[in-house]
């Protein structure tokens, strides 16, 4: 749907809400200002019987850059311009966006029916309408395993710069998906851009907004029993794969234990892309449907072995990936994941 179509939407939207108020309108229209010029111009009176004029912008979308951009064509139209309210609109205003408009002093109502008006005596906040036009797929598209590769390259890396080449190189993604990669980053404002570096701006809002779309499951587990203690076993794997270079990598509490060891568990996790099958025969392994206590992952992208950590001679996932992983888990995995955070991640934000 185009701008000018939004316009009608919100416009009707914002009338309705006046007239629930029972404000009084004493003229409305839509673009009839300068070309810069907000949207919608609506002229209300309130129940002192002051009239205020309110100037709406409307974007196509109600991403925060979307609303800066707004936010500065409105400060232009409101200069000296006394009893003017400044309104941003867009067809759905997530929580993020709509404090961010509260902090610059600006109303905000999306075609969802939420707002948050405050011009003189009138107050008007409706939160908690679903987005009814929803379409996730710019946002989701940040999490595809392709895209993946870039975010945990720069989380791993929160305080570097990057340019597109180098980036795309590192995450071993083309330099077309880094670059369209980079433009979603933007207009949610998880990065911010100097020339033609940008480096991460909210590192732990993108973490959790990627574990909001991430599941462990995604990745093929295939289930056994092993009479070895966990620890026992894990030892044995590493043995098996270093000297036949078969990649793999703990994760989950057979890595958390790694970096915490005070974290207990009764059961392993490993991520090994190419599991041979006489390995099982090896390894002693009993495949089995229920009991398991060894879960060996066949990681659905190879970028989740980004970046991995030697301790004491044995594999472990980035810390990115071990928080993603162990969030994910739930119950224990919440707790094991917050250490993480707090202990890993955070000092080197």
């Amino acid at each position: 749907m185009k701008e000018i179509d939004w316009e009608k939407k919100i416009e009707e939207r914002l009338i309705d809400l006046l007239g629930e108020a029972g404000l009084p309108l004493k003229d409305t229209r839509r673009q009839a200002l300068s070309r810069n010029a907000p949207d919608i111009l609506i002229r209300a009176t309130n129940p002192e019987g002051k009239e205020y004029s309110l100037l709406v912008e409307v974007k196509s979308n109600g991403e925060p850059r979307m609303a800066r951009m707004a936010f500065q064509q409105l400060r232009e139209s409101l200069k000296n311009r006394p009893e003017t309210y400044g309104i941003f609109g867009a067809p759905y205003i997530t929580e993020d966006t709509g404090e961010l408009c509260q902090k610059e002093g600006i109303g905000y109502i999306d075609a969802a029916g939420n707002c948050s008006l405050s011009f003189g005596s009138t107050f008007i906040q409706v939160k908690g309408n679903p987005n009814p036009f929803k379409n996730e797929k710019k946002l989701k598209s940040l999490f595809s395993p392709k895209a993946s590769r870039v975010l945990r390259v720069m989380l791993s890396n929160p305080g570097k710069r990057w340019y597109v080449r180098d980036l795309a190189q590192e995450a071993d993604v083309s330099l077309g998906q880094t670059s369209n990669v980079k433009k979603r980053l933007l207009d949610y404002e998880f990065i911010i851009e100097e020339k033609k570096e940008f480096k991460l701006a909210q590192r732990e809002k993108l973490l959790q907004r990627w574990v909001d779309n991430y599941s462990y499951a995604k990745s093929s587990p295939a289930n056994f029993y092993s009479l070895q203690s966990p620890r026992e076993f894990e030892t044995s794997f590493a043995r098996y794969c270093r000297p036949q270079n078969l990649s793999y990598a703990f994760t989950l509490f057979s890595g958390a234990a790694r970096i915490a060891p005070f974290v207990r568990y009764n059961r392993v996790f490993v991520y090994a892309p190419k599991f041979p099958p006489n390995a099982q025969e090896e390894l002693r392994l009993k495949p089995v449907r229920t009991g398991a206590n060894v879960t060996i992952l066949t990681p659905y992208d190879e970028g989740l072995l980004y970046g991995l950590q030697s301790i004491n001679d044995e594999e472990v996932v980035c810390d990115i990936q071990l928080y993603l992983d162990l969030k994910s888990f739930g119950g224990r995995g919440d707790e094991a994941a917050e250490m993480i955070l707090e202990k890993r991640l955070k000092p080197k934000w």
